[in-house]
């Protein structure tokens, strides 16, 4: 059973202001944008005095993005106490926020190989593994300086060390992730291809993390073959339908699929370029490759902690990456 949440004073019931009047209309603000989330704030708000109240309270200097954010957080975590799950789903995705041309916003950066200007957001949202969200985890935001950095070739921008890159959030929300959550929660961190890099791999085992990742890199694994060409060449291990969101991009609706599953026992190795030492020589994972049954279409190449030990497990794997397109979702609106 997961808890129920009736308004948002319940949903920041520890928000702490230093003035309660400012909790009034934060509350206030929150309302009139959930009522009207397409318009501006002096539409939304429907007065010039209430759009007013809403800049003040956006600038007022005690008003603190990370509070607002770490209660979300909060609440999170009382939600997934409450959650019958055998997993809780820590998803996490990057998307883009563009302002267009407006230099004039202050804390805006370039967000993307354009003169647009905007930030990143990078979010991690907590789902059971029926598919239910239960609220926000972690999120941060960054900025690039300029929209493109051509000081360094490709192969040195591989090189440097992982805190000096952009993927380094994907590291960082896993770390906070677990900070935030009881020891007794079990966690399953779910990335798409972003997450696909041996660093964090490496700060998953540090940390006994689990992780399910869709991968895009085709590694050597023990035996000197590619991953993709023994996961592809070896049994297909059952197969079951899955739910397939739909894409607005590509104008396909949401629809069943039946897949077939293969599934294998790999070591991966700590790549040549990589000259840390704190990076495990090596790795034990599971991969898992899905695709549509008898025909080119939908396929996933799936890399993850968990030992499956039967079929059901390994749907139940399949499954829980599919709700990954929550996080699509969760952006988008």
């Amino acid at each position: 059973m997961t808890a129920e949440y009736k308004n948002w004073q319940e949903e920041f019931v520890d928000i702490n202001f230093t003035d309660q009047r400012l909790k009034s209309r934060f509350f206030k603000i929150i309302d009139a944008f959930a009522a009207s989330p397409g318009k501006s704030t002096w539409a939304a708000t429907g007065s010039r005095s209430s759009a007013k109240a809403a800049y003040r309270f956006f600038s007022n200097s005690e008003i603190s993005k990370d509070e607002l954010l770490d209660s979300i957080s909060r609440a999170t975590v009382e939600k997934i106490k409450c959650a019958d799950a055998e997993w809780i789903l820590a998803v996490q995705d990057t998307t883009a926020v563009g302002f267009g041309d407006r230099k004039a916003i202050q804390g805006m950066g370039y967000y993307c190989s354009t003169e647009q200007r905007g930030m990143l957001v990078h979010s991690c949202i907590a789902v059971t593994d029926q598919g239910i969200p239960l609220g926000i985890i972690y999120q941060e935001t960054n900025t690039r300086e300029k929209p493109k950095d051509d000081s360094q070739t490709k192969e040195q921008k591989r090189s440097r060390p992982i805190e000096e890159k952009e993927n380094f959030r994907w590291l960082d929300s896993m770390r906070e992730t677990l900070l935030r959550m009881p020891a007794d929660i079990p966690i399953l961190t779910v990335c798409d291809w972003e997450g696909d890099f041996y660093e964090f791999f490496s700060e998953a085992g540090d940390l006994k993390a689990n992780f399910l990742i869709r991968i895009v890199q085709n590694r050597m694994v023990d035996d000197g073959k590619k991953i993709f060409y023994e996961l592809r060449s070896s049994p297909v291990a059952g197969s079951m339908v899955v739910r397939m969101s739909r894409n607005p991009r590509e104008h396909i609706p949401s629809r069943n699929i039946k897949m077939d599953y293969h599934c294998k026992k790999v070591t991966i190795y700590r790549p040549q370029r990589r000259k840390e030492k704190h990076l495990r020589e090596k790795l034990e994972l599971t991969a898992i490759y899905v695709h549509e049954s008898g025909k080119k279409g939908t396929e996933w190449f799936l890399l993850t902690t968990v030992t499956v030990k039967s079929e059901k497990e390994i749907e139940k794997l399949v499954q829980c990456y599919a709700h990954r397109w929550k996080i699509e979702r969760f952006h988008f609106i």
